[in-house]
């Protein structure tokens, strides 16, 4: 079990896969990808796999929020 000391060197998180978008955002993960193909949710492209910046997906949720 980790202890508060291993959550504390725990980096942030950087990147999510579009399925994790979903969750975090409620949303289906066909919605997410057709926001990453219209240009409403940022994403980059790492090989074939395809990734959202932790800064996109917070400005996502305060656009949502407004």
């Amino acid at each position: 079990m980790k202890n508060s000391k291993d959550m504390e060197n725990k980096p942030e998180r950087v990147l999510y896969r579009p399925r994790t978008v979903a969750e975090i955002a409620d949303l289906s993960v066909s919605q997410v990808y057709k926001l990453i193909e219209n240009g409403t949710l940022k994403s980059v492209r790492i090989g074939k796999s395809v990734r959202v910046p932790a800064n996109a997906l917070n400005e996502l949720i305060a656009v949502s929020t407004r």
